[in-house]
């Protein structure tokens, strides 16, 4: 309930909901607040269908614009490609961000940086 409060309290900000869920399989409560939201990505992540979409890991997860604010532009998000992941370096701690585009690509990453001596004195 107190999500449902404060989505209603701040309806002039861009909000998405990632729900590991599809719109079906909602309660009353949860399809509430996922009305108030301008994108969704609806669906659970699929390996087998992983890929480089953009705000998606699968190719079976949607994107719909419950609010109707992106709703013309539901199409461009849908074709659009990931941006892929990006790497930071905070306080001496990896950080990636983004969705990554192919299997063990964090692994990967890491099993790399062994190899380096010091990967923080970059």
């Amino acid at each position: 309930m107190e999500l449902l409060e404060l989505l209603d309290k701040i309806p002039h900000i861009d909000k998405m909901l990632f729900t590991g869920y599809y719109k079906d399989e909602l309660n009353d409560i949860q399809l509430k607040c996922f009305d108030k939201f301008d994108l969704v990505v609806e669906g659970r992540f699929e390996e087998d269908k992983m890929g480089d979409f953009l705000w998606r890991g699968s190719s079976n997860q949607i994107i719909s614009s419950p609010s109707n604010k992106y709703l013309d532009k539901l199409d461009l998000f849908t074709s659009a490609k990931s941006a892929g992941l990006e790497i930071k370096m905070i306080n001496e701690e990896i950080i990636y961000y983004g969705i990554p585009t192919n299997n063990n690509e964090i692994e990967k990453i890491e099993d790399m940086l062994k190899y380096i001596d010091n990967p923080l004195s970059c």
